[in-house]
């Protein structure tokens, strides 16, 4: 309990204290291109566990970097990728590689929930993501974000830009769906993920029933009654759940 009361939450304004460092920050996006600077400048407070409350990417250009996921060490090697869901409890160590170069990458829930396709497969994904967070980029696979990489990094500077914002949240929402289709890769390439199999809380599990029931609905029913008591929950419970889950 002690453990869980000193464990920050980390939110998107909370980049707001390290100007100097951030490429780009919205309400919706944070990017760090260039975080090895970061850790090297002020170590001390990067290193604390964080539980957070947005979805957080580690990239990993050259060296190696090490951090742990839910209590899961793992070293992030050139072309490495780990996602971070949210109320996953992060800590990343000061313990760099020399050479190491990286970026980090941060986004909303209002964001994925805008852009990615919620259904069942979404939720198999994040499923996945949650128990094996680092995923390795294929040489292949790398030269598909670099194009992506160069029109962010041109955007990033024109400040003065009236349509910056929407550019930028654009290549981003691409960038999901690239990132999308090698995790469904690599879901295809493994057995079978069932969310029935994972060890999520019952509201949790229970919100996934609901995203199921919609996707197989396709849209026929959009009272919550109905779902309530095709779940056999109350329809006060289902919304409880539903709201605090998503």
């Amino acid at each position: 309990n002690m453990e869980k009361e000193q464990t920050k939450q980390l939110r998107l304004e909370d980049f707001k204290q390290y100007p100097k460092y951030v490429d780009y920050y919205d309400e919706d996006i944070v990017v760090i291109s260039q975080w090895e600077h970061c850790l090297s400048a002020i170590p001390s407070q990067l290193n604390q566990p964080v539980k957070l409350d947005l979805f957080l990417f580690f990239i990993c250009y050259d060296g190696s970097m090490q951090v742990d996921v839910n209590n899961q060490r793992h070293i992030l090697q050139p072309n490495d990728l780990i996602t971070c869901t949210p109320n996953s409890v992060v800590q990343h160590h000061a313990l760099l590689s020399k050479g190491f170069k990286g970026a980090l990458i941060a986004l909303s829930h209002n964001f994925m929930r805008r852009y990615l396709p919620w259904k069942k497969r979404t939720w198999e994904a994040i499923s996945y993501l949650y128990n094996n967070p680092v995923t390795s980029i294929q040489q292949g696979q790398t030269n598909r974000f670099i194009p992506y990489a160069q029109l962010l990094k041109k955007q990033f500077e024109l400040v003065d830009h009236p349509y910056r914002k929407g550019i930028i949240h654009s290549l981003f929402a691409a960038l999901l769906y690239e990132m999308a289709s090698i995790i469904e890769l690599v879901l295809n390439q493994t057995a079978t993920v069932r969310i029935e199999d994972q060890a999520f809380k019952q509201r949790d599990h229970i919100f996934a029933r609901f995203m199921k029931a919609l996707e197989e609905d396709n849209g026929s029913h959009r009272t919550v009654s109905y779902y309530a008591n095709k779940l056999c929950y109350t329809t006060k419970y289902l919304s409880k759940v539903v709201k605090e889950v998503s």
